[in-house]
């Protein structure tokens, strides 16, 4: 009886050690995903660069990338002044969503409005802008 104590115990801490060791000895997993500022907004605006989240009450807004930039180019005549569209990543308590927001249009979050008002740098002609360059104006307010 007092081998069968001895060998279960020796088992039972053998197999603590193993699992021990095993997490100890797994590396740590490394995202390609870049660092992101949370910053906590309670009204009025604010601004968001690529893969940046700032927090809202009831949701977390983050600024995936922009989708389209047709805004007519500094020094140059546009017969249409064109727009910017933005997709933004909103985490809330029920789940993750992507919208598209227009410059100048507005999405609810919960009980939130949130408005795309400012989009910068502005272009130029000919010259592209790099997506981590892009900077989004929003402002916050309750619906």
């Amino acid at each position: 009886m007092k081998l069968f104590i001895t060998l279960c115990a020796v088992l039972i801490i053998g197999s603590g050690f193993v699992l021990v060791f095993r997490h100890e000895a797994e590396a740590p997993v490394h995202h390609d995903v870049q660092d992101v500022e949370t910053i906590k907004i309670t009204e009025g605006n604010f601004s968001l660069k690529l893969h940046e989240s700032k927090t809202i009450p009831d949701a977390k807004i983050m600024l995936s990338k922009i989708v389209e930039d047709s805004r007519c180019s500094i020094g140059v005549q546009c017969i249409w002044a064109g727009t910017a569209k933005a997709e933004i990543t909103i985490v809330t308590t029920t789940g993750t969503s992507t919208e598209h927001v227009e410059l100048g249009k507005s999405v609810i979050v919960g009980n939130n409005k949130l408005t795309f008002t400012d989009l910068s740098p502005s272009p130029q002609a000919g010259k592209t802008i790099d997506q981590n360059m892009y900077e989004c104006i929003f402002t916050y307010a309750n619906k």
